[in-house]
């Protein structure tokens, strides 16, 4: 069970690959500008998956609404060739519209978490870049002072943000992001404490030192101990930038987590990142199926897919299951080329023509039906009743032709039997005359001729009342 576990989670490390990632692999951030501005892009790919996948599906809806129109047509020609896509037409729609609506509220909040994350990156480059004044060396009394000495920051913000450009905040060489468990890490700044002060004679802060002088240099001497006659306060941060990684622990744990761990001593704490960037996987597999293209229901593309296969199914085997299609491969492909020209490089173009001549119905019905069109919430279900409904029509369409075709036949081999005794009659005056009369002959002998015409001229006047009325029904 574990293998089959890891064997999911590395088939959906691949799709993510090919989908495209979200993570900017090219570069790991040094800084909290950096990594503010990696954020503010995968979130921005987060949003612009779902977006995408919507207008793809409302592109479709269209295209569908056209394939519906043009396979209702075929009720009346009596042809089985676009109504035979619409299962599967409806079927990418429907499984894209299901896709997006099971995994967009997961993927917004995970934009949303990340852009809260890109904030507090903002507000880290803000706090690590504040230091404390300094002040001149001075007398004690001097320095001190009758309310003592205060220590301020030196400002709380520059004039412009500290991310207000990228470029004085870019690293000299870019450094690749390498997967870690099928999982590119998510690089994170915090602030630690600065480090502590060694002594010397340099002007590392902040610190306070003695001085020899009231030189209004901020540098301690290198015999400070000594040197006490003054005090001095030299600027410095009391913080710095620690880069942190965020990755899955294991193949099979694929949360991001940070590596390595620190309980306490870090602003903005480890437990706060990991809380903001829990969804994130999730959300990055979810957006990673958001493939459905409004191109994917043109006719050329759905002749191949499953739903067609089982409609061609059900014409060759009615009533075979839907695993059986393997077994009828060779017998559907044949009528797939009968039906679509398969084995032609310009088949789908053809297609495309055949739905473009129902391009005006569908655009001038588009008005009133892409309203309810978008009411609908299951495609599936719509594509097989009417496809059920047009295959019905269809049959009894056929039905009622080949009944009217048998018909007319007859009546032809009547009237060319009724003419040729009336050619034998004439060529031979002694044969006896006979009346018709109702339909009736009157007769005193009867010819094999005659009694041939007999046999299909009575139920002819039958035939002749079913006929006009199966085309009452037909038409009217």
């Amino acid at each position: 069970m574990k293998t089959v576990h890891v064997c999911i989670h590395l088939l959906l490390a691949t799709a993510i690959r090919t989908q495209g990632s979200i993570h900017d692999t090219t570069d790991t951030p040094k800084t909290a500008c950096q990594a503010k501005a990696q954020l503010k892009a995968m979130a921005t790919k987060l949003e612009g998956a779902v977006k995408t996948q919507s207008e793809q599906i409302a592109a479709a809806l269209p295209k569908f609404l056209q394939l519906y129109a043009a396979a209702s047509t075929e009720v009346l020609t009596g042809t089985q060739k676009l109504m035979l896509l619409l299962p599967a037409a409806a079927a990418k729609l429907q499984a894209a519209s299901n896709n997006l609506q099971k995994y967009q509220a997961t993927i917004l909040e995970a934009s949303r978490a990340l852009t809260e994350l890109a904030g507090v990156q903002q507000m880290v480059a803000e706090a690590g870049a504040r230091e404390i004044s300094g002040k001149d060396a001075a007398t004690a009394a001097t320095w001190i002072g009758a309310a003592g000495m205060q220590k301020k920051l030196k400002d709380l913000s520059g004039a412009q943000p500290e991310c207000a450009t990228g470029a004085p905040h870019l690293g000299a060489a870019k450094q690749p992001k390498a997967a870690v468990h099928g999982t590119y890490p998510i690089t994170v700044i915090h602030l630690q404490a600065a480090d502590n002060i060694a002594a010397g004679e340099n002007g590392n802060g902040p610190r306070i030192c003695g001085h020899s002088s009231t030189s209004p240099a901020q540098t301690c001497q290198a015999d400070a101990q000594t040197s006490v006659a003054n005090l001095l306060l030299t600027p410095g941060k009391l913080t710095k930038p620690l880069p942190t990684n965020y990755q899955p622990p294991s193949a099979s744990e694929k949360a991001y987590k940070a590596q390595p761990k620190r309980t306490t001593g870090l602003m903005p704490p480890q437990k706060t990142v990991e809380n903001l960037l829990s969804n994130l996987h999730t959300a990055e597999t979810a957006a990673a199926t958001l493939i459905f293209k409004a191109s994917d229901i043109d006719p050329a593309q759905l002749i191949s897919d499953t739903e067609t296969e089982q409609a061609l199914l059900q014409i060759l085997k009615p009533g075979e299951k839907r695993s059986k299609i393997g077994d009828y491969t060779e017998q559907i492909n044949k009528l797939k080329k009968k039906l679509y020209a398969t084995d032609q490089s310009d088949h789908g173009e053809k297609l495309n023509k055949a739905l473009e001549l129902t391009k005006t119905t569908a655009e001038s019905s588009s008005e009133h039906k892409t309203d309810a069109l978008n009411a609908v919430t299951d495609f599936t279900q719509l594509a097989a009743s009417t496809t059920h409904n047009m295959l019905a029509a269809t049959k009894k369409v056929h039905q009622r032709r080949t009944s009217i075709a048998a018909m007319k036949k007859n009546r032809t081999n009547a009237k060319a039997i009724v003419n040729g005794i009336k050619k034998r009659e004439s060529a031979n005056p002694k044969v006896e005359k006979r009346k018709l009369k109702h339909g009736i002959m009157e007769k005193q002998t009867q010819t094999p001729q005659e009694a041939i015409l007999l046999s299909l001229t009575r139920p002819l006047f039958g035939l002749h009342f079913r006929f006009c009325h199966n085309t009452f029904r037909l038409f009217f």
